[in-house]
């Protein structure tokens, strides 16, 4: 019996939070509020170009703290003026996301020149390798550094963030 009303209760909840989010979708832009994300710290990898440069100058118009990751510093720095731009303080860093020892070095470099990430953009992970090649025409150190960047980068920068993160019961 106890097990039959676990089972129930978890199908009542699927079923709310699938009815809520539905309702939520359907509502025209404005009708909620929106989240206040002023003075949070948001990271940004690939952020040179792009839609991670786009992604960059959207949160600071919301009035993050923005640290900025990409592998191409000029790049890096013209989105930081954009930023800047807006009002928002800025934090670049070049760092090559296809080497962990890097991340983990510039995790650390932001944990103490900026402190605690509070929304982590890997999954607005704008840094990436696109070959354009078809698989077996790809020699393998351009598979491995697309595996690295495209991949295995999003893991290691959430390993060094979402940590604290979960300790303070804070970020995204």
């Amino acid at each position: 019996l106890e097990e039959f009303l676990q089972v129930a209760y978890f199908i009542v909840r699927l079923l709310v939070s699938i009815i809520v989010s539905s309702v939520k979708a359907c509502l025209p832009m404005g009708v909620l509020p929106r989240k206040n994300v002023s003075g949070e710290i948001c990271l940004i990898t690939g952020s040179g170009h792009g839609i991670g440069r786009l992604m960059a100058v959207e949160f600071a118009r919301l009035g993050c703290i923005m640290v900025l990751w990409d592998v191409n510093t000029a790049g890096n720095e013209e989105t930081a003026e954009m930023v800047r731009r807006e009002g928002a303080t800025v934090h670049t860093y070049t760092i090559d996301l296809s080497k962990r020892e890097q991340i983990n070095a510039t995790a650390i470099k932001v944990k103490n020149e900026v402190g605690d990430v509070d929304i982590l953009q890997f999954q607005i992970n704008n840094a990436g390798v696109v070959t354009g090649k078809k698989l077996l025409d790809s020699p393998d150190e351009l598979i491995q550094l697309t595996m690295n960047v495209n991949a295995l980068a999003c893991l290691f920068t959430a390993k060094n963030f979402v940590k604290s993160m979960i300790d303070r019961n804070h970020g995204h």
